[in-house]
């Protein structure tokens, strides 16, 4: 239903999804030559910690045209079938993460071959890239559609509204707040230890890849979980 809804959709998603589009650009056009001119004899560890910022802003930006679409409060002409059909958050979660992480892929996918057009990197190095960016991706998925489910907003009126329940912002904003720190700071070890230990740079940057990998999985597994300790119905009665 979602893909199809996707796939027919205009108006708001395109020009919601153009404008986050139109602003991660102007930032690259702003992050890229700062990022040229300063740090020309240590790129790999400068690669390293951007690439995490650029993720992170993007999928916050990109994202939310996404989230708007694939929002579980869109849902809520179908909440007769919650009590039949699912019986956990969950199950409603999943496929709209599924759908966003395809997008994610993709994204993903693009912009690693732009930023090793524009900065030539080792394979390690663009393994990292994809790795950063895909898991990411997979990360504020997982944050942004279960924030939906969590607090659903049940009174929106506009579709700009959908997504944006006060919980479900703040819920969103600490959760991606927590991604970021974390992903930032095996990013700005990993750049240390570069700087410090060049000859160590594949082994250093193969760790910091699976790290991420680690990092994304655990997160999937704790909202596994916990969101399945979560009946919908209950949800879309009692929060708002």
């Amino acid at each position: 239903k979602d893909l199809l809804f996707l796939s027919r959709i205009d108006g708001f998603f395109i020009r919601n999804f153009g404008s986050m589009l139109y602003l991660f650009m102007l930032f690259l056009g702003f992050c890229v030559p700062l990022l040229s001119h300063h740090f020309t004899e240590y790129s790999a560890a400068a690669i390293v910690s951007a690439a995490v910022i650029i993720a992170n802003f993007s999928y916050q930006l990109v994202g939310d045209a996404l989230k708007t679409v694939l929002s579980v409060d869109g849902e809520i002409k179908n909440q007769h079938l919650f009590h039949r059909n699912i019986k956990h958050a969950w199950q409603l979660v999943f496929p709209k993460v599924c759908i966003y992480n395809l997008a994610a892929l993709i994204y993903s996918f693009i912009i690693t071959i732009l930023i090793t057009v524009f900065f030539p990197s080792s394979v390690a190095l663009t393994i990292y890239l994809f790795i950063v960016f895909l898991c990411s991706g997979f990360l504020y998925s997982l944050v942004q559609i279960s924030s939906t489910a969590l607090y659903p907003k049940k009174n929106w009126e506009h579709l700009y509204e959908i997504g944006e329940a006060g919980k479900a912002k703040t819920y969103n904003n600490l959760y991606g707040s927590f991604i970021f720190i974390v992903s930032l700071q095996i990013a700005a070890i990993t750049s240390y230890f570069i700087y410090k230990n060049p000859e160590l740079e594949t082994m250093l940057i193969h760790s910091a890849s699976g790290i991420f990998v680690l990092f994304m999985l655990l997160n999937y597994g704790v909202m596994f979980l916990f969101l399945r300790r979560i009946n919908m119905a209950e949800r879309f009665a009692n929060n708002d």
